[in-house]
């Protein structure tokens, strides 16, 4: 960013402490400056005056007609009460349409993943003398939709299985809203639990997942997938990526006894069929996206101010216990 235009970080603590300079988010003021910011409850915290980036592969649930909560949910793009955003930075089309179309007087920009210019630097894991690296990775409990939510019961005991099995070294990763009860769970299994993502890519290689951008991020990154749906899944609502233009970037599998199998074949079949042309879905090419948001931001500080409104007051969603 240009000197000039730089403000301050506002940071949570667990970021903060690995960014030193940054200050907590409590003191994050209410200013008429433009603030950028990568969720709702920031952009809630700022009064909607904003520059919002869509974090992840900006994943939403806007497919079934009966459930307004979900496609109006603030939290996800074209979502209610994001009024006075100034613009809209997305990782892709499916991100950028919704909110094209709920808020045209803002700017909306496709600028692709900084995210995975950063992962795509991260050397990955030797090959496996002997034990292949798997790693999973589970969702939160949040109850929004369905598929929303996260698999964790339904595999819980084949994960296990697996890891007792002796035949892969398994790490165990997951969302940071649900992680403490994760880590719980993976310690109590003898699995070893990873909090960070990054350190999943340098060792795993294959990742099991239910319901996350880290699901595509290694599929784009590395390669072998399994894919993880479980009964609440319905696969006649069509969310759209996970749920289901994109969902088959690996083996996609919801019977627990074919887990193993499905391990082997994602890591004997790489890159996985049509696995590409999903991937350029989530992630289209974009030269250098760091340089697409900046383009982006500067464009819109330069635009007429959106009047401000009222930001949706949407509750703070507590995860259930896994």
């Amino acid at each position: 960013m240009p000197t000039e235009i730089r403000g301050d970080s506002f940071l949570a603590a667990p970021i903060r402490a690995s960014l030193p300079g940054s200050l907590p988010i409590e003191n994050l003021p209410q200013t008429d400056n433009a603030v950028l910011v990568a969720g709702f409850d920031d952009l809630r915290r700022v009064g909607g005056h904003a520059i919002l980036m869509e974090h992840g592969c900006g994943q939403s649930y806007r497919g079934d007609p009966d459930n307004r909560a979900a496609a109006g949910n603030p939290a996800y793009a074209g979502g209610d009460g994001r009024h006075g955003v100034l613009a809209f930075l997305c990782p892709n089309g499916y991100a950028a349409g919704p909110n094209r179309e709920t808020y045209p007087d803002a700017l909306t920009v496709v600028i692709g993943s900084p995210r995975l210019a950063h992962l795509q630097t991260i050397p990955a894991a030797p090959a496996a003398s002997e034990r292949p690296v798997v790693a999973f990775g589970f969702h939160w409990p949040v109850m929004l939709a369905p598929e929303s939510g996260t698999g964790w019961s339904h595999w819980v005991a084949a994960l296990a299985k697996l890891a007792a099995s002796g035949r892969y070294e398994i790490l165990g990763h997951g969302h940071p809203r649900a992680w403490s009860d994760l880590k719980a769970a993976y310690t109590d299994m003898g699995i070893e639990p990873v909090r960070e993502f990054d350190e999943v890519l340098a060792r795993a290689h294959v990742y099991c997942c239910d319901n996350s951008s880290t699901l595509f991020e290694f599929a784009a990154v590395r390669g072998p997938v399994v894919v993880l749906d479980w009964p609440a899944c319905r696969p006649e609502i069509e969310h759209g990526l996970r749920f289901w233009d994109a969902a088959d970037v690996g083996p996609r599998i919801i019977e627990p006894a074919g887990l193993s199998a499905a391990v082997g074949a994602a890591l004997a079949t790489v890159p996985w069929p049509g696995a590409e042309e999903r991937l350029a879905r989530v992630f289209p090419a974009v030269a250098d996206p760091a340089a697409a948001a900046v383009a982006a931001i500067l464009e819109a500080v330069g635009r007429p101010r959106v009047p401000r409104r009222n930001v949706a007051s949407f509750p703070r969603t507590t995860p259930a216990p896994i």
